[in-house]
């Protein structure tokens, strides 16, 4: 049987519970959010600090050094089939 706006009342059951369990979860979110205190953050911050400074590090190095992305990388080194004097000098000759 249907109601009037056309949704069964099994799926509209569904409805209501899936927004109610939405609701109580965010206000344990909301809860949980306002009891950090400062002494959390510093916390926070302290166990995390390796990792946050390596962020840092990563990320405003190159901002740092502009120009330099060329370096990063070694050239390569010359093939012994590019080169025969080269090939003479791993040889030994």
């Amino acid at each position: 049987m249907t109601k009037s706006n056309g949704e069964e009342p099994q799926l509209r059951g569904r409805m209501e519970r899936f927004q109610q369990g939405v609701r109580k979860r965010t206000l344990l979110a909301k809860k949980k959010v306002q009891s950090i205190t400062k002494e959390d953050v510093k916390s926070y911050l302290f166990r995390n600090a390796f990792v946050l400074l390596t962020v840092t590090a990563v990320i405003v190095g190159p901002a740092l050094h502009p120009g330099k992305e060329d370096e990063i990388l070694p050239p390569p080194l010359p093939s012994c089939s590019q080169d025969p004097e080269l090939r003479l000098v791993l040889m030994g000759l």
